[in-house]
């Protein structure tokens, strides 16, 4: 597939120089370093470990409320209901 791309001219001319190092293409040297960019950030989107923080009040959580419990957890937002 063809397409354009805008790039900074100091940044052309730094791929257009390790391309010639390497001597390899433009074209080759611009997928590797996409394909390498693609893949660090799905790497990085699911081993990111899920934090939650609270806020308002204390910062905590309510007295005997227990994160892990799922079935603790749904009685206390079923109660919670009006």
């Amino acid at each position: 597939m063809r397409t354009t791309i805008r790039l900074p001219q100091d940044l052309y001319d730094e791929v257009r120089e390790t391309a010639l190092r390497e001597r390899r293409t433009v074209t080759s040297l611009i997928e590797e370093s996409l394909r390498e960019a693609l893949a660090s950030r799905s790497h990085r989107r699911h081993d990111a470990p899920f934090s939650l923080t609270p806020v308002g009040g204390d910062g905590g959580l309510r007295p005997g409320v227990d994160l892990s419990d799922q079935a603790a957890l749904e009685e206390l937002m079923t109660d919670a209901r009006p």
